[in-house]
């Protein structure tokens, strides 16, 4: 009797592990955008709902938009405030969009990326060359701390650059409700022909269903298949 038990006890384990680890998900874009002539997302997964990009208080439409043709949310340096991460955060001179997974989801972020440039007019005040900061926050903490911050040289037709910010920490994982994402504006120059420009924003990671308690019962399982099997003391009469 003592084999057909073991066996048992292995062709559960099995099952157990394979309906646990039998479909793994794959990291994927959770939602995009472009700039391209509004704030509305380019993509978003079926399982969660994805906010327009809309300019902080901070900004106003004369100084601020969104590429008709280019593609790029800009603001121009005439409409920045902020000297230093709290005067900017303290202004509200930031771009953001908020991503909410659907009742009976969470995510898993993995990271954020976008393309960063600056660009100058030739000729004029505007030609001078000056430094984009882009300050990346998140509601997950109330904005309170910067994620990663970059910076950019301007140039007369320069090419953007791709920045990739890691999500990985714990802090993005299993989040069952919505998370803010904000990019905050900074620069050291004051001229409406010296612009800041952002675009290629995308939200990567998962998109899963929350686990039922009965996937738990089957991680449990799973453990217990770790376990080493006790062989059984054999009694001998004398």
């Amino acid at each position: 009797m003592f084999l057909p038990r073991l066996f048992f006890r292995y062709a559960l384990c099995a099952v157990a592990l394979f309906v646990l680890t039998g479909t793994p998900a794959s990291a994927a874009v959770i939602a995009q955008y472009d700039g391209l002539g509004s704030g509305a997302p380019t993509s978003a997964d079926a399982n969660v709902v994805a906010s327009d990009a809309v300019f902080g208080a901070g900004f106003n439409s004369a100084t601020s938009g969104f590429g008709s043709s280019s593609g790029f949310f800009f603001t121009r340096t005439n409409g920045t405030s902020g000297s230093d991460p709290a005067s900017t955060v303290a202004a509200e001179e930031y771009l953001s969009f908020q991503i909410t997974p659907n009742v009976g989801y969470e995510m898993d972020l993995e990271t954020f990326t976008f393309k960063q440039r600056a660009t100058n007019t030739p000729g004029g005040a505007g030609s001078s060359s000056f430094n984009f900061v882009a300050d990346v926050r998140s509601s997950v903490d109330g904005f309170a701390s910067s994620i990663m911050s970059y910076v950019v040289t301007s140039g007369v037709n320069p090419t953007p650059e791709a920045r990739t910010v890691d999500l990985s920490a714990a802090a993005f994982q299993d989040l069952a409700v919505a998370i803010e994402i904000r990019i905050y504006f900074r620069d050291n120059a004051n001229n409406a022909g010296q612009v800041n420009r952002i675009t290629e924003i995308a939200l990567n990671g998962e998109v899963a269903l929350i686990p039922e308690p009965t996937s738990f019962a089957l991680l449990g399982l799973g453990g217990l298949c770790l376990l080493p099997h006790r062989k059984r003391r054999q009694t001998h009469l004398m």
